[in-house]
């Protein structure tokens, strides 16, 4: 936080560094080197006059290792070119639920390959039981909580930064060496308002019904003989923004535990709780209640915690936005809210290149690849979570780093970028602006480290929903505008759809390597 102002502004911190040598990644330099090895057979086999077409494979390799493409390198647009096509021709980016709505039980979720190994395990609490996402391919448990949505940008100055500092101690108390919590994460959506006749109020958005019919009367009694036609023109204006606009938020929070490390507490716990599933889930539900308590002190409420039928009905509302309705009319006529956990994957999934289709919507995701590079205000992503029509989720998820750990990356951040300094010096290479701004963030994370702040890493992913392809495009558009307007740069992740789409569903936790 920087006190540059009388508002508090925050800064993001550098990005981790992927590469082993001066930024370029393994692949990268095995590429150049692999050019390098054949230019120089080349100038030995070759006769002198055709020495400079011996320099052609280093030329064509250094293109490929670092030429971007829509924001990637050459290299890593052609491996997901090649991954893409070849799980086109096995048939891969098509899937279809071998076993549709068949009610096996057990909590499993028939999901495509991308998805992995899902089950929903019921957890025993004082309201009632909570839906544990079990992921038993990557050996971890996770509860989520509905939060209650609230006009954050109305309220004073002091409480706005109150409740940012909330979470910043949320996710502080978090980074333990033991019992750590692996993954905690937000997942904020858009999607329609269910209109029934009345005025609604569901999940604290009032959702006014009045709107639709004032629409239909001036359909059938709006002056169509020219008079008073400006008027006629912003009144029509006004009832089609009231209309774009009836759209409900929901935000949910979700904790991860890793059931492989802590593995000594879930066998300690499986004898009371009856099996190894019941001990992770009693974990995770513990875990999200101390979060859900700090965030209660912090003024921002927990509608509660999703049973089991909420949440699978909330991981399908984010690949069908279609159910949503059909669940809340068969709800209304007497059946249980929710649907089973064998119904909360897609019937269908059809991966493109920019985007999937999965049962009654096109999706495509994004990657936040660039955070505000400026020091910015806590209303910063402001344009992007309430200022487009867009049906859009918003997801972030980050990982507390234990205090030893972050200790050891930041010094070995901090000696190389010392050492890539000097290097930089003795060869006469000038210190651009951003490379100076890159050494300064990394100091100042040593010694927030040792005032005793917490290390979090995190990433940010949206995917934009519509009903066909080209509403999509529209939508995605109008997407990517506002964050821009939020300082943000997103990047659409081409190639691995399917598996994206899934950063951005209550509960998974998942878009961190």
């Amino acid at each position: 936080m920087n006190s540059t102002s009388e508002r508090a502004r925050y800064r993001f911190g550098p990005a981790d560094p992927l590469g082993v040598i001066g930024g370029a990644r393994m692949s990268q330099c095995l590429v150049v080197l692999a050019g390098v090895a054949v230019t120089l057979a080349a100038m030995y086999a070759l006769p002198v006059m055709f020495a400079p077409a011996a320099f052609l494979p280093l030329a064509a390799s250094a293109a490929l290792a670092f030429v971007p493409v829509r924001g990637l390198p050459a290299l890593d647009w052609l491996r997901l070119a090649v991954a893409s096509q070849g799980r086109r021709l096995r048939g891969g980016a098509r899937w279809r639920n071998p076993h549709p709505r068949s009610g096996r039980g057990n909590g499993h979720i028939p999901a495509p390959p991308e998805w992995g190994r899902l089950r929903i395990v019921p957890a025993a609490a004082a309201g009632g039981e909570v839906g544990v996402l079990v992921d038993e391919q990557e050996g971890t448990a996770s509860a989520t909580m509905l939060v209650r949505i609230e006009a954050f940008s109305l309220l004073s100055d002091a409480d706005q930064e109150r409740r940012v500092a909330a979470w910043g101690g949320v996710l502080a108390a978090l980074a333990r060496e033991s019992h750590q919590v692996r993954r905690i994460a937000w997942t904020e959506r858009t999607v329609p308002a269910e209109v029934d006749g009345h005025a609604r109020v569901d999940r604290g958005a009032v959702v006014p019904a009045e709107v639709d019919e004032i629409a239909a009367y001036f359909a059938a009694a709006r002056d169509r003989d020219g008079a008073n036609a400006s008027a006629v023109q912003s009144y029509v204006e006004l009832i089609d923004s009231s209309s774009a606009a009836a759209l409900e938020h929901e935000c949910f929070v979700s904790v991860q535990v890793d059931t492989r490390r802590r593995r000594r507490e879930i066998q300690q716990r499986a004898a009371a709780a009856g099996s190894r599933d019941a001990a992770a889930a009693a974990i995770a539900v513990d875990e999200l209640r101390l979060v859900a308590a700090a965030l209660a002190e912090a003024g921002v409420g927990a509608v509660g915690a999703l049973p089991p039928r909420l949440l699978a009905a909330a991981i399908r509302h984010g690949v069908d936005p279609a159910a949503r309705g059909n669940l809340s009319r068969l709800h209304a006529a007497g059946a249980d809210e929710g649907c089973d956990p064998d119904q909360a994957a897609p019937l269908a999934i059809d991966e493109r290149w920019d985007c999937v289709r999965s049962d009654s919507a096109w999706l495509a995701t994004y990657w936040v690849a660039r955070w505000p590079l400026r020091d910015v205000g806590c209303l910063f992503l402001a344009p992007l979570l309430t200022r487009t029509q867009a049906q859009r989720t918003v997801a972030l998820v980050a990982e507390p780093i234990p205090p030893s750990r972050a200790y050891r990356e930041a010094e070995r951040s901090v000696v190389k970028e010392e050492g890539d300094q000097v290097t930089r010096e003795r060869h006469g290479f000038l210190q651009t602006a951003r490379q100076r701004r890159r050494h300064q963030d990394i100091l100042d994370r040593e010694r927030e480290l040792s005032d005793g702040h917490a290390l979090v890493r995190f990433s940010g992913y949206v995917t934009v929903t519509a009903g066909s392809r080209e509403e999509l495009e529209a939508s995605c558009a109008e997407v990517v505008q506002a964050a821009q307007h939020s300082h943000l740069e997103l990047r659409r992740l081409y190639g691995e759809q399917a598996r994206s789409v899934t950063y951005t569903l209550p509960g998974l936790c998942r878009g961190l390597g």
